[in-house]
C-alpha cells in the first residue's frame, strides 16, 4: 500500500514538473523571443473615443404641444480617423463642388471675401447665431492675423498667401484656394481631430446625400450622419420666450467645455433653450475606434448609447398665445388706422400677459409686433433695425408708467394706513387745491366721492389726497408687497421697474428736489413709477385673490423623454400682502364698478362673469399716451388676471372689448358656445360721457 502511495506521488510531481516546464516556455517565447514586438504591437495601436450627440429635449406648451421639437435630416461630416491627410484638400474641393452643384451651403467663418481682389468683409454667420457687430467682426479678424504670425497691419492678401502655404493651396488658383482655406480655418476652429469629427455642411439635400454617399469610396472619412436640426412649428408664437440655438461661441465654450462639450457642439443662446440648456442636452454617445500605425482600423465598438435630453413642459398654453397674439395684432392695426382719433393714429407695439390666478402660472405672454425664431437670423439686421423693437420681450423686460391702473394700490395703502375708510370722501371740484403753488386738475368734476366711485371714474382729486395724506413710503411699501416696482422671480430675464421715491428722483435727475408735487403725482401712476406688464397681470391677480401673492412661472415641469417621469416640478409659492381681507374687498367692488358701469363696460357691462378691471392713460414722451388695461375674474373664484399694453394707443377705452376676446378665449374655447355680449362697440355711443381712465 506504501509502495503504491509512493508510486502516485511520483508521477504526480513527474507532471507538474512537465506542465510548470510548457508554461516557462511559453512565457520565455513571450517575453524574451516576441517580447519586443507585441510590445511594438501595442504602441502602434491607438484607440479614440468619439461622440455621438443626443438629440436635444423637446419644449412643449401645458397640454403637450410642441413648441421647439427637432427634425430628421443629414449633415455632411468629415472623420479624421479614416480620411488620409494627403487627401484633406482634393476632399473639400470635390464636396464643395457637389454642394454648389446642388444649391447648399457649407461652414465658412473666415473673414475675407471669396474672390479678388482679397479684402477682410463680414463672415457668415451660421445658421442660429446673430450678425456679428463691427466690434465683433474686427475682433475676428485681428484673431485671425494673430493666428497666422502676421502683424496688424497685415492685409487680406497677406493672410492668404499665408493660409495658401499653411495649407499646401499651392496647386489651386487663388479662388479655389480661398474656398478650401476657408473649411481648414473652420474645422481648427471647431476643434477638428482624431476623437472630433468635423460637421461640413448641415441639413443638406437628398440630392446631396445621394452624390456624397457615391463618392465615399473616393474619398473615404466623408459621411453622411443622420443628425437632427431643431425647428419650432409656429416660429412666431412666443418666440421671446422660447429662444433658440446655435453653434458654441468661444466665450460659451470656456465655461461650458468642463462640462464635456466641445468647440463643434451646438446650444442654448436664449430663452428656454438656454436656460434649461443643461435639461435639454442629453447625455451624448460614445464610440471606441482602434486603429494601427498603418491607420488601418481594427475595431469599432459602442460603449455608450446616446440618452435625449428631458422635456420642458411650459404653462403656456399654444391655443390661447396664438389667439392672443392674433387679437392683439388686429387691435393695434385697429387703433393706428382709426379716422378721427388723433391719439390713436400712432400705436404701434403692445404686449398682453394672461396669468393663472390660482397658482401664479403664466398662460400666455404675447408681444407686437413678434419674428418668427426659424428664419429671424437670416433678416436680423431688418428686425434689429425696425423702430417697432420686434425682437424685444416687452412682456418681461419692458417698463411703463402704469397711469391710473396705480391707483388701486394708492387705494389699499390709504386703507391699510387708517387714512381712509371705503366711505370715507374726498371732494372733487376739478382743481386740486391744497396747495397754493401747484394746482393739477381731474378729468371730471366729481363732488364729494368716496372710494368705489373714484375708482370707477379714476377721480385724480380723490388719489392725489390720498396720496399726500398717506406718504410716499406706505405707497412704495405696499405696492411692492403687491408685486410692483420689483421683479417677479420669473425664470427669464426681467426688468425691476421702480416705484416713486426721493431715492430714485435723485438717481435720475441729482439736480431736482423731491418734492409734494412728486408724492400726489405718484398717487396717480405718473412721476418715475415704472412697472413691467408681467407685473401689472400678477398685481392684477393679487387683487382677485384678496392679498394672496404668488411667484409667476413660465416651466411648469421638466420630464424624461419617452417615459414622462417628472424630473423636476415648479413649486407654487405664495406670500400675503399686509392688508386685510376688508380692505382688498374695498378695492375690488371699486374694480367691479369700472367694468360694469366705468371704463371698462364697453367689454364687460353684460358679462357672463363679473369682473374687476382698470384702466389707465399714462402720459409718456415722444407720442400719444399709452393704453393701459388690467382685469380679472370671476369675482369671487378668480381664475386669470389680464394685462394689455399698448405704446401710444391714445385711450384706454379701446382695450375692454380686447380684454373680453381673451376671456372669452379662455373661458370659451372655440368647440363651446361663448355666450358674451359679443356685438357690443370699442367706442361709447355719440353723445356720452366718455368714462376716465
Amino acid at each position: 500500500m506504501r509502495n503504491l502511495l509512493k508510486n502516485r506521488l511520483f508521477y504526480l510531481a513527474i507532471l507538474i514538473l512537465l506542465v510548470g516546464g510548457l508554461f516557462s516556455v511559453s512565457l520565455f517565447k513571450t517575453q524574451i523571443v516576441k517580447g519586443a514586438e507585441y510590445a511594438e504591437l501595442n504602441r502602434s495601436t491607438s484607440v479614440y473615443t468619439n461622440t455621438t450627440e443626443a438629440a436635444r429635449g423637446e419644449i412643449v406648451d401645458r397640454n403637450g404641444v410642441a413648441l421647439a421639437r427637432n427634425r430628421m435630416c443629414f449633415n455632411v461630416q468629415f472623420n479624421r480617423l479614416y480620411l488620409p491627410a494627403d487627401q484633406l484638400n482634393a476632399t473639400i474641393l470635390a464636396m464643395i463642388e457637389i454642394l454648389e452643384q446642388n444649391g447648399d451651403s457649407w461652414n465658412d467663418t473666415l473673414p475675407i471675401t471669396l474672390s479678388e481682389p482679397f479684402d477682410f468683409a463680414p463672415y457668415q454667420v451660421p445658421d442660429g447665431e446673430d450678425e456679428p457687430s463691427e466690434e465683433k467682426v474686427e475682433a475676428t479678424i485681428a484673431k485671425v492675423k494673430r493666428q497666422n504670425n502676421l502683424n496688424v497691419y497685415a492685409t487680406a492678401e497677406n493672410v492668404m498667401d499665408k493660409l495658401i502655404d499653411t495649407y499646401d493651396l499651392q496647386d489651386y488658383d487663388r479662388a479655389t484656394a480661398r474656398k478650401i482655406a476657408g473649411v481648414r480655418y473652420e474645422m481648427v476652429e471647431r476643434g477638428y481631430s482624431n476623437g472630433t469629427p468635423y460637421t461640413f455642411a448641415e441639413d443638406v439635400s437628398m440630392t446631396t446625400v445621394t452624390m456624397v454617399q457615391e463618392k465615399n469610396v473616393t474619398y473615404p472619412g466623408v459621411d453622411i450622419v443622420e443628425d437632427t436640426v431643431r425647428e419650432y412649428p409656429n416660429g412666431t408664437l412666443a418666440p421671446h420666450l422660447l429662444g433658440y440655438i446655435g453653434p458654441i461661441s468661444a466665450e460659451e465654450y470656456t465655461e461650458l467645455s468642463q462640462q464635456g462639450y466641445k468647440l463643434n457642439a451646438t446650444v442654448g443662446k436664449d430663452g428656454i433653450e438656454k436656460l434649461y440648456e443643461s435639461y435639454l442636452k442629453g447625455t451624448p454617445g460614445k464610440t471606441q475606434v482602434s486603429r494601427d500605425k498603418q491607420g488601418n482600423i481594427l475595431s469599432v465598438e459602442e460603449v455608450q448609447q446616446p440618452v435625449a435630453g428631458n422635456t420642458v413642459r411650459l404653462t403656456i398654453d399654444a391655443r390661447l398665445q396664438a389667439t392672443v397674439q392674433e387679437l392683439l395684432d388686429a387691435k393695434i392695426k385697429e387703433i393706428a388706422s382709426t379716422k378721427g382719433v388723433d391719439k390713436g393714429k400712432d400705436a404701434n407695439a403692445g404686449t398682453a400677459v394672461v396669468i393663472d390666478t390660482r397658482t401664479g402660472e403664466i398662460l400666455a405672454a404675447v408681444n407686437s409686433p413678434t419674428y418668427d425664431v426659424n428664419t429671424f437670423q437670416k433678416n436680423y439686421t431688418e428686425l434689429l433695425e425696425d423702430s417697432r423693437r420686434p425682437l424685444y420681450n416687452r412682456a418681461f423686460k419692458g417698463t411703463y408708467t402704469p397711469g391710473s391702473v396705480f391707483k388701486p394700490a394708492v387705494a389699499l395703502a390709504g386703507l391699510s394706513e387708517g387714512t381712509i375708510t371705503p366711505s370715507s370722501t374726498v371732494y372733487c371740484g376739478h382743481v386740486y387745491t391744497y396747495y397754493s403753488d401747484y394746482r393739477p386738475k381731474c378729468l371730471g368734476t366729481h363732488g364729494n366721492i368716496s372710494l368705489t366711485r373714484a375708482l370707477q371714474v379714476s377721480c385724480n382729486i380723490y388719489f392725489y389726497d390720498v396720496a399726500r395724506r398717506v406718504g410716499i413710503e406706505p405707497i412704495g411699501k405696499i405696492a411692492n408687497q403687491l408685486g410692483l416696482g420689483v421683479k417677479t422671480g420669473v425664470e427669464l430675464p426681467e426688468s425691476s421697474g421702480q416705484i416713486s421715491s426721493p431715492d430714485v428722483k435723485s438717481q435720475l435727475n441729482p439736480t431736482e428736489k423731491w418734492g409734494p408735487g412728486d408724492v400726489i403725482q405718484a398717487g396717480i401712476g405718473q412721476g418715475y413709477t415704472t412697472v413691467t406688464p408681467l407685473q401689472l397681470a400678477n398685481y392684477a391677480a393679487t387683487i382677485a385673490n384678496h392679498g394672496t401673492h404668488y411667484t409667476p412661472h413660465v416651466v411648469k415641469s421638466i420630464e424624461k423623454h419617452g417615459s414622462g417621469e417628472t424630473v423636476y416640478e415648479t413649486p407654487v409659492q405664495s406670500t400675503q400682502v399686509d392688508v386685510s381681507e376688508e380692505d382688498f374687498a374695498a378695492v375690488e367692488a371699486g374694480m367691479v364698478a369700472v367694468a360694469k358701469v366705468g371704463s371698462g363696460r364697453s367689454g364687460f357691462a353684460n358679462y357672463t362673469y363679473t369682473v374687476g378691471a382698470k384702466t389707465g392713460t399714462p402720459q409718456v414722451p415722444g407720442g400719444s399716451p399709452n393704453a393701459v388695461f388690467i382685469c380679472f375674474g370671476p369675482v369671487g373664484d378668480p381664475e386669470i388676471a389680464v394685462c394689455i399694453i399698448i405704446e401710444h394707443g391714445g385711450d384706454s377705452v379701446y382695450l375692454p372689448t380686447l380684454a373680453r376676446d381673451i376671456m372669452n378665449a379662455y373661458f370659451f374655447p372655440p368647440e363651446e358656445e361663448t355666450p358674451s355680449d359679443s356685438g357690443q362697440e370699442d367706442t361709447p355711443a355719440a353723445g356720452t360721457q366718455q368714462p376716465q381712465g
